[in-house]
């Protein structure tokens, strides 16, 4: 999936997948001292923090996606919703059930991590989780707020999610729609939702 939507994103660059971020780190340095082209790696953001991204493209020539990893961008509210549209599935209620199911991983997450019982109401949807992180001192409030929590949930587990919901027959059923969309004849509009999420590379900078 990387592959397809960062050709059509990128169709100034030949597109190829080399692995992971250290293999790309490895890469890149003898692509530009023993290649004749230009080359820049691109990752997914995973963890990283904004000072880590822009070392990593000011020194090393590689850039970050801005959302943690390329689930989030392919599974993204707005191209989920175009997705749906074009599949002729009812949006709100298959964004409903996701937002729930990954509400109950975050559950299961939550109490494997802590010594106590986390139990999320069936009869009611939820809408954000607080998560007070005390020291000795400060008091720190951290709020995940579940309507965007397709944007920043780290755990490819949410390509299934997304499949079950539209019932789809696994998530490679769902990568495969999502290649077939991007390469077909409305290819560009999904693109053109799913690019606000990917760097702006700027080949002139680069060399």
């Amino acid at each position: 999936i990387d592959v397809a939507l960062y050709t059509v994103a990128y169709p100034q660059f030949v597109v190829f997948p080399v692995g992971g971020c250290t293999d790309i780190r490895r890469l890149i340095p003898f692509m530009k001292k023993y290649s004749e082209y230009k080359t820049v790696g691109l990752i997914d953001r995973d963890n990283r923090s904004k000072p880590k991204i822009k070392m990593l493209r000011q020194k090393e020539g590689i850039y970050c996606t801005k959302l943690p990893f390329i689930e989030n961008i392919i599974c993204c509210p707005e191209a989920l919703k175009w997705i749906l549209e074009v599949k002729g599935k009812d949006y709100k209620s298959i964004i409903r059930e996701i937002r729930a199911d990954l509400a109950s991983i975050l559950a299961d997450k939550m109490s494997l991590l802590n010594p106590f019982n986390v139990a999320l109401p069936t009869e009611k949807e939820v809408q954000f989780v607080s998560i007070t992180i005390v020291t000795k001192h400060q008091r720190i409030q951290k709020t995940i707020d579940l309507a965007n929590i397709m944007y920043t949930f780290r755990d490819k587990a949410i390509v299934s999610k997304v499949a079950d919901a539209m019932e789809l027959h696994g998530r490679e059923a769902y990568y495969s729609l999502v290649r077939n969309l991007l390469l077909g004849e409305r290819g560009a509009e999904l693109v053109v939702i799913m690019a606000k999420y990917l760097p702006n590379i700027e080949i002139e900078k680069e060399w």
